[in-house]
């Protein structure tokens, strides 16, 4: 039989003898106001206030708090923590303990949205995740949605912008080394007699050799006839090469990119829009969601697309980067159109001209993303 002393332990969570001492200030246990860990030790709620409190001062790992105790390693409870911390105080332990748990889930993760505090769940093998606050992420690095591109790509995608490679390139192909100091130098009028501005060399523009050397023999002053160094031209081939190739790549990543803002921005005004399309159409508004739905569309594909480009700069030719262009093609041409749809006035829109196109456009970004397992060539090991 549960006698009511025992109830009252129980529901304070205190154990053993009720007017035992609290093992760290030594006054008397009273029921309500003091509580028992699962080791057994009792202490008074105050005692554990103050204990606790001093952990959260430390962070995280204050959710590992042990039994006041000494060398008692019993974990603080949380049902404790909760019956006795401050409603302020106990919400910022509450917040370190779900940080702790989504941590350790691989399948979860927080989203890092703006003041968002929704948890997201990874279901099957797609990285990309559309949270509630409106923010679309990738589940293993929070950056935003790069299909179909992996993390690593990306991060070398950066690091190309960010060092400035291009920039180097561009460099190279459009001035010379000095012979003698190794200074870039750019030509800036039609005389071949350099001098560096840094160590005062004098060469010539085209062979890099010494301008002492010139003369009648090398076709005068002004016009050397020299045979240009192989090294030297084979290096700034390569580096025009590079530099085009990179930018081809890269302006068209930047386009997509453009129009995938501009696209987010007629989403600001897409209410307006259905609103004006049910008045002049006199239909209700589920018969006017489809241009709400070609917006959505067409900036998940301008997102895609561009994210295409950074995969096809890096990935090696052959027979699957060609198959990997021809189903990026098919998407870019009914992306425009889809577009060009959008964009139209009100009184212009043809919904199941609209419709169609949004099918279309949605069945080719699926064939896209679909297909990548198999078109995916090997990616070049050096930008």
């Amino acid at each position: 039989k549960v006698t009511r002393k025992e109830k009252e332990n129980k529901r304070t969570g205190l154990r053993g003898d009720i007017n035992s001492k609290c093992r760290i200030c030594d006054d008397d246990m009273i029921p309500g106001k003091s509580s028992s860990l699962s080791c057994g030790h009792n202490f008074c709620n105050d005692c554990l206030r103050m204990r606790l409190e001093s952990q959260l001062k430390m962070g995280p790992s204050c959710i590992t708090a042990t039994c006041p105790e000494q060398e008692c390693n019993v974990i603080f409870p949380y049902s404790v923590a909760k019956r006795i911390l401050h409603p302020q105080l106990f919400e910022k332990y509450r917040n370190y303990v779900t940080q702790s748990f989504v941590k350790m889930k691989k399948e979860l993760c927080w989203c890092p949205g703006v003041n968002c505090v929704w948890i997201s769940k990874r279901v099957g093998i797609s990285t990309d995740v559309n949270c509630r606050c409106g923010s679309k992420y990738c589940f293993l690095c929070g950056r935003p949605c790069h299909s179909p591109c992996t993390c690593s790509l990306v991060e070398r995608w950066e690091l190309r912008l960010n060092e400035d490679n291009a920039a180097r390139d561009w460099l190279i192909a459009n001035s010379k080394p000095c012979p003698k100091c190794k200074a870039h130098i750019q030509k800036n009028q039609g005389c071949n007699h350099m001098t560096c501005s840094q160590c005062k060399h004098e060469f010539c523009w085209i062979c890099l050799g010494n301008w002492s050397d010139h003369g009648s023999q090398t076709g005068g002053f002004y016009n050397c006839n020299r045979p240009q160094k192989s090294q030297g031209a084979n290096d700034l081939d390569k580096a025009k090469e590079r530099l085009e190739y990179f930018t081809h790549y890269h302006d068209r990543y930047q386009e997509h990119n453009k129009s995938m803002k501009f696209a987010e921005n007629q989403m600001a005004e897409i209410q307006s829009k259905i609103r004006q399309f049910m008045q002049l159409r006199h239909c209700e508004e589920r018969f006017a969601e489809f241009v709400k739905e070609g917006v959505i569309l067409l900036i998940d594909c301008r997102r895609v697309l561009k994210w295409t480009y950074v995969l096809g700069y890096y990935m090696e030719k052959g027979e699957r980067k060609k198959l990997f262009e021809f189903l990026q093609q098919d998407l870019e041409k009914n992306t425009e159109r889809l577009s060009e749809h959008t964009e139209k006035k009100v009184d212009a829109i043809n919904r199941d001209e609209m419709l169609n196109y949004i099918a279309l456009t949605r069945n080719y970004l699926r064939n896209l993303i679909d297909g990548m397992s198999e078109v995916q060539g090997k990616i070049r090991a050096a930008d």
